[in-house]
């Protein structure tokens, strides 16, 4: 992993992009990478993008489909669809997959949903050749909630709609074992006290990013901050830190935390940043025994979700 001011990206790549991949969001951190992906020469684009949630998304489609060129091309998504998001992606990546050359592969994860991530991720495991390359590229925002000066009121989404299995980590799990669910923990208490309260699991433990290994010091002061108010409120449950910008850290910390609780059946809710997102899906992929969940929520913060920083995270993704 490393951190790179944007304008540097172009000259710290040092593979052959064959194909960038990246995803429309009511966000304008959303053109943040693409930006300085259009000074690369690259044979395909794909931006993913969901149809269901807001109409800003589908005009940033637009936009990035515009600024990206010719070689790019526009995929729907939906956030009340998994089956559908899962049945494009593939199509997607069916008809830019090589079976004949290597391929490297730049993905902007920085405003996929969760789900819609760790679909791709998985598809993108499934077919890969051992001489294909995955490399991540992360924008992290300066500033989330800026429509909130008052750091108890920022948020970033309400509410929960559904609670669901992803599609690709269903998981292997025993019904006579006791149930264990890990939270990656952002900033969301609403929505994780909601899963919590829903499910009832046998053992609650809540993740938070550690210091020096999150986006930042103040995103980590109001995370560790929100994170003592919900142990408030569960009192039994269990705390641990993970890193938010090495996504093969976050992997091996889920995955040695989980090795105490192996009587356990064990669910993770990513629910902070993509690289730890990405790490949740590695942990998922090497032990298939854990399931995924995504909670979906009622509602966004579309006036004024995050800002973005002037830098990116670089990564390999190593199945």
């Amino acid at each position: 992993m490393k951190k790179i001011e944007l304008r540097q990206m172009k000259d710290s790549l040092k593979d052959r992009i064959d194909v960038f991949i990246c995803s429309a969001s009511f966000e304008d951190r959303c053109f943040a990478i693409p930006n300085e992906a259009v000074t690369i020469d690259i044979a395909s684009k794909l931006i993913f993008y969901v149809t269901d949630l807001e109409s800003n998304i589908i005009q940033n489609a637009g936009k990035l489909a515009s600024l990206l060129g010719n070689a790019s091309r526009n995929v729907e998504l939906a956030i009340n669809d998994p089956g559908k998001t899962l049945r494009n992606i593939n199509s997607a990546l069916s008809e830019i997959f090589s079976q004949e050359k290597p391929q490297c592969y730049l993905v902007d994860i920085t405003t996929f949903t969760h789900e819609g991530l760790l679909i791709l991720m998985k598809l993108l495991q499934l077919r890969l050749k051992k001489s294909d390359k995955v490399i991540a590229c992360y924008n992290g925002a300066k500033e989330y909630s800026y429509n909130e000066s008052v750091a108890e009121k920022k948020w970033l989404s309400k509410g929960v709609k559904k609670i669901r299995s992803i599609l690709g980590y269903p998981g292997l799990l025993d019904p006579s074992k006791k149930n264990h669910l890990i939270v990656l923990f952002g900033f969301e208490r609403e929505r994780t006290k909601r899963l919590i309260d829903m499910f009832e699991y046998d053992l609650v433990s809540l993740a938070f990013g550690g210091k020096g290994v999150s986006i930042s010091e103040d995103h980590q002061v109001l995370n560790e901050k929100r994170h003592e108010e919900l142990l408030i409120l569960y009192p039994n449950a269990r705390k641990f830190e993970i890193s938010l910008i090495d996504a093969i850290d976050t992997k091996q910390q889920l995955l040695a935390y989980m090795s105490d609780f192996s009587e356990y059946n064990t669910v993770i809710a990513p629910m902070n940043n993509k690289i730890s997102t990405v790490g949740a899906g590695l942990a998922a992929i090497e032990n298939p025994e854990i399931q995924l969940c995504y909670v979906t929520a009622n509602q966004y913060n579309l006036q004024g979700y995050s800002h973005p920083s002037p830098y990116c995270y670089l990564f390999e993704v190593l199945f």
